[in-house]
């Protein structure tokens, strides 16, 4: 996810640990860029085993004077969707606030909402900001071989780690960085808490465009690539149905698109989404087979290189998914 943060006015350095272009699962984090990490003064992480390197992380921050945020102890987990569809009727939805009436004790960020898988860490030191185009060196990693990722789950436990897709999640995550932030640089707690707020009051309007733009959809049955979603779906009443597990990069067995072939028929269902950053030749493989239209449905594990040159971030891209989750839904 993109950061909504304005670092000018403080001591903290943003740095990203890999290109927005990579997802975290594909991520490797080379040895020169953990050497980097002992110097951070706040280190990020989305947790819910969404890094599969992020021990190796722990261990190596363990004894150092860095403040270390678990975005997913946040929020409350949902279990992992195995991709054969599970109904998230609203009046199951966690927090029963209904994304209205947020206890300031439970949320958490910073002036981000970003996408914690980012693994972002600060250096407080310089008092400047870097743009993130700056810090993409070679530390973005390298991405695995899809045959690598055939599996559908991988190395990913039992909980959905895709948390930062709820726009409630998404402020609880918010408000646990902006206190570590303030933590490690309280000179500076107003700009925090003001950058907080404006997103905050971002997140709570388009948590209510949600609802109200899928108030009256026809359909509530989603096929996706990757069981990306389940925040989402869980949120506004949606029932999510992956062609694959967690991994972005794994491929449905033949017998799976026959499966899924018959839902989508059965079920009326003419649309399958995909992610940008994901590989889409699954979506494509089913999309031929049940002679559905594929449609990108953003889930903001990164950026393309074309959505942060057009200015793109986490609030625009969920407005998007407002447009194409009612283009597909009212039908």
């Amino acid at each position: 996810m993109t950061l909504q943060v304005k670092l000018e006015e403080t001591e903290l350095i943003f740095k990203q640990l890999f290109l927005q272009e990579l997802s975290p699962i594909v991520f490797e984090i080379p040895t020169r860029t953990l050497a980097h990490l002992e110097a951070a003064d706040v280190f990020i992480y989305n947790g819910a085993e969404m890094e599969p390197w992020i021990d190796q992380v722990l261990e190596l921050l363990k004894d150092k004077d860095i403040i270390i945020v678990n975005a997913s102890e946040s929020v409350e987990l949902l279990a992992f969707n195995d991709g054969h569809g599970h109904s998230h009727d609203e009046d199951d939805h966690h927090d029963d606030d209904h994304g209205h009436s947020h206890d300031e004790d439970e949320h958490h960020d910073d002036d981000h909402g970003h996408s914690h898988d980012e693994d972002d860490h600060h250096d407080g030191d310089h008092g400047h900001s870097h743009d993130e185009d700056d810090h993409h060196d070679d530390d973005h990693g390298h991405s695995h071989d899809e045959d690598d990722h055939h599996d559908d789950d991988h190395d990913h436990g039992e909980y959905d780690p895709h948390i930062w897709v709820d726009p409630i999640n998404a402020i609880k995550i918010s408000e646990q960085i902006k206190l570590a932030f303030v933590a490690r640089d309280p000179e500076h707690h107003a700009v925090y808490e003001e950058n907080f707020e404006v997103f905050k009051t971002q997140l709570e309007k388009l948590d209510e465009d949600f609802r109200a733009g899928l108030q009256d959809i026809k359909q509530r049955k989603i096929i996706v690539s990757h069981s990306a979603f389940g925040y989402l779906a869980h949120r506004y009443g949606l029932e999510e149905i992956s062609v694959s597990g967690i991994s972005p990069h794994a491929e449905p067995s033949p017998g799976r698109l026959a499966e899924l072939t018959k839902v989508a028929r059965e079920e009326n269902i003419n649309y399958i989404f995909f992610e940008e950053l994901a590989n889409p030749r699954t979506a494509e493989t089913l999309a031929n087979e049940a002679n559905l239209e594929a449609l990108i449905l953003n889930n903001i594990e990164g950026l393309t290189e074309a959505q942060l040159n057009a200015g793109e971030d986490f609030i625009s891209l969920m407005y998007k998914n407002i447009e194409t989750l009612q283009r597909a839904l009212m039908e």
